[in-house]
């Protein structure tokens, strides 16, 4: 097996990065670019186009969002360069006519890209709280994430962020039920809400 050099890729990405966002997203910048590029001149129907954005370069940045938080300046770019390809890149003159915004194209995503971004960002702090041990350095990520409750089922009582308090969400309660249990246990199944006997008995005036 060769050894990665600096100049091999990853994913889609440099194997070596430094600590400029800004070139890595330069990086992505061209890479979609020259793909859009590569099929200028091509006789592409309407539909054609639609699918290759959807398939092929909406999937290019995928990688790089679920590590990165992209500006709104760049994933504006990205509309840009998308915006040419569908309405000009088919003509020898590029100089097609944009006969709808962007805005109204793409208003079943409220935010563009911005939201798929935050939602693979998302599933990396989830892996993160349902498998701890994948992971060495995870510190500042996990300092970050909260459990939501819902049912309880999958969140330790204790040892686990889920409590309402940005400072310290753990619970600092000693007492020994509360040790291997679930926060499902701490819900009363009559009214569908906290089980405020439990709490009493349980729990700290803080943690309650």
């Amino acid at each position: 097996m060769e050894e990665a050099g600096e100049n091999c890729k990853y994913l889609g990405l440099p194997n070596m990065l430094n600590k400029s966002k800004g070139n890595i997203m330069a990086f992505l910048k061209d890479k979609v670019r020259n793909r859009m590029l590569s099929w200028e001149g091509r006789c592409i129907s309407q539909g054609g186009k639609e699918t290759l954005v959807k398939s092929v370069a909406h999937s290019l940045p995928t990688y790089a969002m679920s590590l990165f938080l992209l500006s709104v300046d760049i994933t504006k770019d990205f509309e840009r360069i998308i915006l040419k390809f569908w309405w000009n890149w088919n003509r020898s003159d590029r100089k097609g006519i944009h006969w709808m915004s962007w805005s109204i194209l793409s208003k079943h995503k409220l935010n563009g890209g911005r939201d798929f971004n935050l939602a693979m960002l998302g599933k990396q702090a989830w892996r993160f709280l349902t498998k701890p041990d994948s992971l060495e350095e995870k510190g500042v990520i996990l300092a970050g994430i909260r459990w939501k409750v819902g049912s309880g089922q999958m969140i330790d009582i204790v040892n686990q962020p889920w409590l309402l308090d940005d400072n310290n969400p753990y619970v600092t309660s000693n007492h020994p039920t509360l040790t291997h249990n679930k926060v499902s246990s701490l819900v009363s199944t009559e009214y569908h809400g906290w089980d405020e006997d439990i709490l009493r008995d349980l729990f700290n005036e803080r943690d309650q």
